[in-house]
C-alpha cells in the first residue's frame, strides 16, 4: 500500500482482504512510500499482489492484470 501526505493508506485494504479470502491465503499488508518501491518489491518477489500505476517502465519489470475500475 502507498501512503498519502497524511500517512494514511491509499490502496484499498478491503480489496486485499477479498483476495485473501478468495484464495484462502495469509495476508500481510505492507506500506511503501512510493510506487517505485512497490514495483521493486513485486519484481523481487517480496510482494505478490500490488496496486500501482501502469506504465511502460513498470510493464518491463512486473506483470499486470486487468485494471480495477
Amino acid at each position: 500500500m502507498l501512503k498519502d501526505a497524511k500517512a494514511q493508506p491509499t490502496a484499498s485494504p478491503w480489496i486485499c482482504a477479498g483476495i485473501r479470502r478468495a484464495l484462502k491465503l495469509p495476508l500481510e499488508l505492507q506500506v511503501f512510500d512510493n510506487s517505485g518501491q512497490v514495483t521493486d518489491a513485486v519484481a523481487s518477489g517480496q510482494c505478490d499482489v500490488a496496486f500501482m500505476p501502469r506504465d511502460t517502465t513498470r510493464e518491463g519489470k512486473v506483470d499486470f492484470g486487468p485494471a480495477i475500475t
